[in-house]
């Protein structure tokens, strides 16, 4: 997983936001030191099994709604479509 300083992570359903002493301390690991020993053993058999699967260009982030306004966006769609014509209106009296 990347990570990034100041991101959001959601763990458990708790968001833990990840401070810079902690990304440092992360980064500073060495390979050699990053205990696998719970992780399963691998051979050229399971790799050939595996399937490749690529990160959607859309970026997933789960947002709470409150009734009122989820009545009228039902769909992810909706939510987009309301979103990217404020954002327009909100440039255009920038411009």
């Amino acid at each position: 997983m990347s990570v990034e300083f100041g991101k959001n992570i959601i763990m458990n359903k708790y968001q833990y936001i990840i401070t810079e002493t902690e990304l440092a301390r992360i980064k500073s690991i060495k390979d050699e030191d990053i205990d696998l020993s719970d992780n399963p053993e691998t051979d050229e058999n399971f790799w050939q099994s595996a399937t490749l699967i690529r990160q959607s260009k859309s970026f997933k982030k789960n947002v709470l709604l409150d009734p009122d306004v989820a009545k009228i966006f039902t769909t992810d769609e909706a939510v987009n479509q309301a979103l990217r014509l404020l954002i327009n209106l909100a440039q255009a009296q920038v411009n």
